[in-house]
């Protein structure tokens, strides 16, 4: 079993990813490090066939999704936006084809959802799937766990994210709703 995981062990936040055993038993093992920028790279979250990672980068004034291979390789921003834009916190569909991520590109945090393959300057393939406007960024999106062993298509599937909807702007409650945003559900 491998774990993709934020360390700060070569200086700044890198993403790693190490085999758990190995990690636990034996104290000379090194993870590998998947990512290498002067960045804060955290958040790491594994593609539903364990092949990517889709991670959060702090750049500057820009907070973005990336999507690398786990071997560090075919790195790709996946989000865009002008300076000062935010997108961050990606989750991936149980399914592989789009990812949700929160962003500030509306004005207030809002959550989006897109092809996993990322924006990469196509119209429409974007969607803003809430309509929160949040005073700041802790949405964190989630999608529900497979409940078969068969990859449910997106849209047979819920994403659970915290809200402060009901206007107490100092206790989130947990909500469902349906990938398209319809059917907000408070649990």
């Amino acid at each position: 079993d491998r774990i993709a995981f934020a360390s700060t062990r070569h200086g700044n936040y890198e993403i790693y990813v190490g085999e758990v055993g190995a990690m636990l038993n034996d104290a000379a093992y090194e993870p590998y490090r998947v990512t290498t920028s002067e960045h804060m790279d955290v958040l790491p979250q594994w593609s539903p066939d364990g092949t990517r990672i889709a991670f959060t980068s702090w750049q500057g004034d820009h907070k973005h999704v990336w999507v690398v291979d786990e071997d560090g390789t075919n790195l790709e921003r996946v989000t865009s936006g002008p300076a000062g834009t935010e997108n961050g916190l990606g989750t991936w569909s149980p399914d592989g084809t789009k990812i949700a991520f929160v962003s500030n590109r509306g004005g207030g945090y809002d959550v989006y959802m897109m092809d996993a393959a990322g924006e990469n300057g196509r119209s429409g393939n974007v969607e803003r799937i809430t309509d929160e406007q949040a005073p700041d960024h802790w949405l964190w999106p989630d999608w529900s766990p497979l409940l078969s062993q068969t990859p449910e298509p997106p849209e047979l599937t819920r994403i659970v994210f915290a809200s402060e909807r009901d206007g107490n702007l100092m206790d989130a409650d947990i909500y469902t709703m349906n990938p398209d945003g319809s059917n907000p559900t408070r649990l």
